[in-house]
């Protein structure tokens, strides 16, 4: 054939000209594709799905309020959710699932350091965690795994670390206010126990007057911090879930990678592609 370029008329009938050998390349690649399939490893996938529960259910002023709590909605706000998002990326996270299941060895993964060798695996489980945030402020939690046991052990692992972690962290910022409010009381009450040292050393009526005012003041302040605390401590003594599940991860028996039939018709695609372009190849020498 001439050395000039083909047009398209030209490459559909060399094609259709020697439609066997396109043909023939396209189901040895497709069946070369549907070979390699036994080869590729199979990933089970596992789901757990979390909501927010709303931490204002369990304030100070609700804990004792049965009407307050009917005022708010037991399920958390977007900001809720997205401190729920931040500890799922959390690289500790990953790293404690590593150890829990000593996916070192399920990734057979080789290093000197020890160290090293948890990163590596904590890496490679990022790989095989999709976080997912719906439309329905939940956020789901799926989990690729060769095993669908495990597949399933992770993600219900993975829950659980982070309801722990965010009653870990609101347990901390109880006890934070609980230490500001201690402070405050001794503040108040060394006010108090200036001001009554004052009232005992003046003989003004006026001052007198003042001073007792001043400690009637403070002895306000100290009850009302003194109320505060203690609900505070109540909430600290029944620490809510800040976390709630609202599907439970299950082992799920068919795999979803690799996808067979996805295989095969790109392998059948790319067979007859290589087809193509090899007998307008030939016919161009």
């Amino acid at each position: 054939m001439s050395n000039q370029s083909f047009h398209l008329q030209e490459i559909y009938l060399v094609v259709k000209k020697q439609i066997r050998s396109v043909l023939v390349f396209t189901i040895v690649v497709g069946l070369l594709g549907a070979g390699t399939l036994f080869l590729v490893p199979k990933k089970y996938q596992s789901t757990v799905v979390l909501t927010a529960n709303n931490p204002q259910v369990t304030d100070k002023a609700a804990l004792f309020n049965a009407q307050i709590q009917s005022l708010y909605s037991g399920y958390g706000s977007t900001d809720d959710l997205d401190r729920i998002v931040g500890m799922s990326m959390l690289d500790t996270l990953y790293l404690a699932m590593v150890d829990q299941f000593k996916l070192q060895l399920e990734y057979k993964l080789k290093a000197t350091d020890t160290l090293r060798l948890r990163q590596l695996a904590a890496k490679k489980l990022r790989k095989d965690v999709l976080l997912e945030r719906t439309d329905q402020q939940q956020l789901k939690i799926n989990v690729l795994f060769k095993n669908p046991e495990m597949a399933a052990s992770i993600a219900n692992a993975m829950q659980q670390w982070i309801a722990q972690h965010a009653m870990q962290e609101n347990r901390k910022r109880y006890e934070k206010i609980v230490t500001v409010l201690n402070n405050k009381i001794e503040s108040v009450e060394k006010e108090y126990q200036q001001v009554s040292e004052k009232l005992a050393q003046t003989t003004s009526f006026s001052q007198i007057n003042w001073l007792q005012q001043d400690q009637q003041r403070f002895i306000e302040q100290a009850q009302q911090i003194r109320k505060a605390k203690e609900e505070f401590e109540v909430g600290l003594a029944a620490m809510p879930e800040l976390v709630a599940v609202q599907q439970v991860a299950a082992p799920n028996l068919k795999h979803v990678y690799p996808n067979e039939w996805m295989f095969i018709f790109l392998f059948l695609l790319g067979g007859f592609a290589t087809g193509v372009l090899w007998v307008i190849i030939r016919n161009r020498k």
